[in-house]
């Protein structure tokens, strides 16, 4: 982990953890979904997890998405589907789509000029994540907040703390994306959240809001749990998109063993 840094106003990213450990030249860009076979049909629309990190250091690209991987696929198999999805990243120059290289084991920083896109090896979509500095707003906010919601009153002082590191995230999902993405999104989010001992809000029908905010330990038991959900709605839609995960051939084959060797 590395102290905090700055960081731009805009960020994503997608990061395959099987380059060099050092740096990272962006592969070619994935597909945005505009038709796609494993596509949700859910049309919830855009949905948020916001990550308050609690620890002052800012950890790097590779221990993100190293644990961010470990995580999709350990909470796969929790809901019966043996698959192990390949996170990427892109990071582009937002004037030119350019493709820049990017130091993995670094913090995760870059320039306003910039953005990254996390998505998932073979599959159109992805999510954005943006890096926001906390401002007296955001402060007043919570102030809000603490006052109607029992969870957040209960967890005031560690809020004030994750406040005072200066910064969080924001995890994006716009309507449309493939059922793996609507899946992931919310396990990375709180993959950042577990680095940094920070917590998880959303209060926009990324899932129920009233369990927000969260520590990643609990996110993971209820997040796209049909059956930890009171909303019939969003546990059909969890449903849905978890068979046409189970049933993506993609993915199945990404997580197959190798052939065995012939001698």
């Amino acid at each position: 982990m590395v102290e905090q840094g700055h960081f731009g106003a805009l960020c994503c990213w997608c990061i395959n953890v099987t380059t060099s450990p050092c740096s990272l030249v962006a592969q070619d860009a994935p597909e945005f979904p505009h038709s796609h076979q494993n596509r949700s049909r859910e049309s919830y629309l855009s949905t948020t997890f916001e990550v308050y990190p609690q620890s002052r250091g800012v950890p790097s690209f590779n221990e993100l998405i190293e644990l961010a991987t470990i995580r999709l696929s350990e909470q796969l198999r929790r809901r019966g589907i043996n698959a192990e999805p390949k996170l990427q990243a892109l990071v582009l120059r937002a004037s030119s789509n350019e493709k820049v290289a990017i130091a993995l084991d670094g913090p995760m920083t870059w320039e306003e000029d910039k953005y990254a896109w996390l998505c998932v090896s073979g599959v159109p979509g992805g999510t954005d994540v943006t890096y926001q500095p906390v401002r007296e707003i955001d402060r007043r906010n919570w102030r809000h907040i603490f006052k109607s919601n029992t969870l957040a009153k209960a967890e005031e002082s560690r809020i004030e703390s994750c406040l005072d590191v200066g910064y969080f995230c924001t995890f994006r999902r716009s309507a449309g994306q493939p059922a793996i993405i609507n899946f992931a999104y919310g396990i990375i989010a709180a993959s950042l959240a577990e680095l940094t001992d920070g917590i998880i809000y959303s209060d926009d029908s990324a899932w129920d809001d009233e369990r927000f905010p969260a520590a990643a330990a609990g996110f993971y038991e209820w997040f796209f749990d049909p059956e930890s959900t009171s909303d019939n709605n969003r546990a059909n839609w969890a449903r849905t998109c978890l068979a046409m995960i189970a049933n993506d051939p993609g993915l199945q084959e990404a997580s197959a063993p190798p052939p065995a060797r012939q001698i």
